[in-house]
């Protein structure tokens, strides 16, 4: 999916909000790098709503085989 949008996304460059699993994931490594290829801030999203700033190496070691909430930010200073 991100694939076919990449030009749309890195144009446009909407908040994105991504469920993930490293453990269910196909290629997690290459889809975390495009995004920060695109976006200037990747976070995760806490149960507690607040925002966590990451990095691709923070997130694929990141509860492994748990569900959680990638945010692709815009303007890295909303982190």
């Amino acid at each position: 999916i991100l694939e076919g949008a990449e030009a749309l996304l890195a144009k446009h460059r909407p908040l994105l909000v991504a469920e993930v699993n490293a453990a269910r994931a196909g290629d997690m490594r290459a889809m975390l790098e495009r995004l920060a290829r695109i976006y200037p801030a990747l976070a995760t999203l806490e149960a507690d709503g607040t925002l966590r700033p990451a990095s691709v190496e923070a997130l694929l070691g990141q509860r492994v085989g748990l569900d959680h909430l990638v945010v692709a930010l815009p303007d890295a200073k909303r982190v």
